[in-house]
């Protein structure tokens, strides 16, 4: 009986450390699991105006990360996007977008318009902006990601561009997800 006891636990000791070898928990230690994700969302209206040249912050876009190590990180950000002509404009109007990982461009784009005569009347265009951005593996460390914009061309200022619509309950968004390399 003493043998038969002895020989269960043994196969159970093997078995149940098999078992964890067999079957590790899902996505520890494994390429491609995802270890953290931090994100923000806004619903709050955002305005630029065509004469603000100066590069800022897009309010509540702007998170801080710290990494385990042997790692990488996808960034993305997207947000509904208007752009308002006044009924005067009659040139070229162009707003800049800028995802930035630790101080270094990672993605941009550009909402534009031209026009070489005034319209008379005021126009409204409304779209969506989506940057993307994936890093080189990284070392343990913390990271910040956060978006700017800013107008390339100095205007009257009556033209403009503008970041989430409350009224209509849309968010811009900003997400990092820490991903095991």
């Amino acid at each position: 009986m003493a043998v038969g006891f002895l020989l269960a636990t043994i196969l159970g000791a093997i078995g149940g450390y098999g078992a964890v070898w067999l079957f590790p928990p899902p996505n520890q230690g494994q390429s491609g699991a995802v270890l953290q994700t931090k994100y923000i969302s806004a619903r709050s209206l955002e305005v630029l105006y065509d004469f603000e040249t100066t590069q800022s912050l897009i309010e509540d876009m702007e998170i801080m990360l710290t990494t385990s190590g042997n790692s990488y990180l996808e960034l993305r950000f997207s947000s509904p996007v208007g752009l308002f002509l006044d009924p005067s404009f009659s040139s070229a109007v162009e707003f800049n977008f800028t995802m930035w990982f630790d101080g270094v461009l990672s993605s941009t784009t550009e909402v534009r318009a031209f026009r070489d005569s005034a319209s008379g009347q005021n126009e409204e265009y409304t779209d969506h902006i989506s940057l993307e951005h994936v890093t080189d593996i990284l070392p343990a460390g913390t990271y910040t990601i956060n978006v700017t914009w800013y107008s390339v061309h100095d205007q009257s200022g009556t033209s403009q561009v503008y970041l989430t619509l409350p009224l209509f309950n849309t968010t811009r968004t900003l997400m990092v997800q820490e991903i095991h390399s």
